[in-house]
């Protein structure tokens, strides 16, 4: 009945609160694809812009945590360029972009993103954890190459070899310590 009403009629204030129970139920009851396609109609018909931001931020989360990347960009791109001056929205783009990088291993193109982030992250809980999540991500691939194993047979200069792994050491934890300069957390 809920499908048949948003459907019938997509204008109708009434269809705004019908089409997020609907989408609720599709996604309490793991029908991620019904789900997005509902999410992704209130946000083309929502005639409140804030349900309309939701709503595609919505879909792009079950999008990227239970569907395909690619169709997750398109979502990301959707979203980003409707509010293109919600911090949010741009945040949540920009995290889907990291996403598929750390993917194809594109540290590089991490790196950008995570400036990118930062100048245009803003005060609310949610940007400000992903822009963590995109340092986490960034120091885990950053932090990769750092230690490498040492085999005692070819040791020839234990005091040496201290240094350079406490050196490593070092740069690691600087990494790492960036990810909580947000000095806000969920914990």
């Amino acid at each position: 009945f809920l499908s048949h009403f948003a459907k019938q009629f997509p204008k109708v204030q009434k269809s705004d609160s019908v089409r997020k129970q609907l989408a609720e139920l599709y996604t309490a009851r793991e029908l991620y694809s019904s789900a997005v396609s509902v999410y992704l109609d209130q946000f083309k018909t929502a005639s409140n812009r804030s349900l309309r931001l939701d709503a595609g931020v919505k879909a792009l989360a079950i999008e990227r945590e239970h569907g395909s990347m690619t169709n997750a960009l398109n979502i990301a791109n959707m979203v980003k360029n409707s509010f293109p001056t919600s911090g949010l929205a741009n945040v949540e783009a920009l995290y889907t972009n990291v996403l598929v990088a750390k993917d194809n291993g594109e540290l590089n193109k991490i790196r950008n993103i995570e400036k990118t982030a930062s100048r245009i992250t803003g005060t609310d809980p949610i940007s400000q954890e992903r822009l963590g999540e995109i340092r986490f991500i960034l120091a885990e691939m950053e932090g990769k190459g750092f230690l490498k194993p040492v085999n005692n047979i070819e040791l020839t200069d234990p005091h040496q070899t201290l240094k350079k792994m406490y050196s490593s050491f070092v740069k690691t934890d600087r990494i790492y310590r960036y990810v909580c300069e947000l000095e806000q957390s969920s914990f």
